[in-house]
């Protein structure tokens, strides 16, 4: 889902994005946002799918 982007999601569901480089997620359809995502410096965010 996110090999584009360079981050693997573990077996069972979840990938933990780091923020500290601000990268964007751009997701597909299957983690359903409907947007691009910003984190800031520090910052994590789990996506369960």
């Amino acid at each position: 889902m996110f090999a584009a982007a360079g981050w693997q999601a573990r077996p069972g569901g979840s990938v933990t994005v780091n923020g500290a480089d601000r990268r964007s997620i751009v997701a597909d359809g299957a983690a359903m946002l409907e947007e691009p995502v910003t984190l800031e410096a520090g910052a994590n965010m789990t996506i369960h799918y």
